[in-house]
């Protein structure tokens, strides 16, 4: 409450004396502040008393979501898989299609086959998470390979070893596996794991840059993960690798 009264006076102060009345320009020395960067204005210039404007300003914060929007990115970091911005647009819109499929084989199986009822709701809870982990990995992952913030891509690797263990639960321990399954789920794995390899090598970048910190561990313990998680996928998909039929028909026999 008191502090309309004083912009006013401030307001008033600056438009008598010919200033600007949006107050766009501060006082000289003063220290003008805008998300997470900060430079000593000199009115009438548009620079700092470095003599940086304000497009040489860098991104200080780890995530996007503590950077003001327009500003340039960190330090030397570039992008060095730009490929994995083409793969986001197409697999936005795969990710669309193969969980409408899923939905359709999820009710179709459970009207036609026999569900133990936990199983059959578990099974649904679980496809319905696919589009959510789909949204805010893309969020990130997309951020991330594009300003190298290390908390985006942090998330966006924990993110992606999240979703490759769910699509990988649907592809190989699902209450029944159809051929349809295989065919679209293997895809989306594959993609998942090509976009999480191009965030692991920008998580290099980011990481020789750094090199300590917690952002360094958190970098390095999330790209782990998202290796063993290729792995696991490899290996299962050489383990599981009998004919869909003969598990198809051993399970509807027991």
């Amino acid at each position: 409450a008191l502090a309309q009264p004083l912009l006013h006076v401030l307001g008033s102060f600056r438009t008598t004396t010919g200033a600007s009345p949006t107050m766009s320009e501060p006082f000289p020395g003063e220290s003008i502040e805008s998300g997470n960067c900060s430079a000593d204005w000199l009115p009438g210039t548009g620079q700092g008393s470095l003599g940086k404007s304000e497009a040489q300003l860098s991104i200080s914060s780890s995530s996007v979501l503590g950077t003001a929007p327009g500003l340039p990115k960190q330090g030397s970091f570039a992008n060095r898989t730009p490929c994995v911005m083409r793969i986001f647009f197409v697999h936005s819109y795969y990710a669309y299609i193969y969980v409408f499929y899923m939905f359709t084989l999820a009710f179709y199986k459970g009207y036609a086959l026999e569900y133990p009822d936990w199983r059959r709701w578990v099974e649904m809870f679980m496809i319905m998470m696919i589009p959510v982990l789909q949204h805010v990995r893309f969020y990130f992952g997309y951020w991330g390979c594009q300003l190298g913030t290390s908390s985006d891509l942090c998330i966006f690797q924990v993110l992606c070893s999240a979703l490759m263990g769910l699509l990988m639960y649907f592809l190989f321990l699902q209450a029944y596996i159809m051929p349809l399954d295989v065919s679209f789920i293997t895809l989306a794995i594959i993609l998942v794991a090509v976009e999480g390899l191009c965030g692991i090598m920008n998580s290099l970048q980011v990481m020789l840059e750094q090199r300590r910190g917690w952002n360094f561990v958190a970098l390095a313990t999330s790209s782990l993960m998202l290796f063993a998680a290729v792995v696991l996928f490899l290996v299962c998909e050489l383990h599981f690798s009998q004919p869909l039929e003969q598990v198809y028909l051993s399970r509807l026999g027991t």
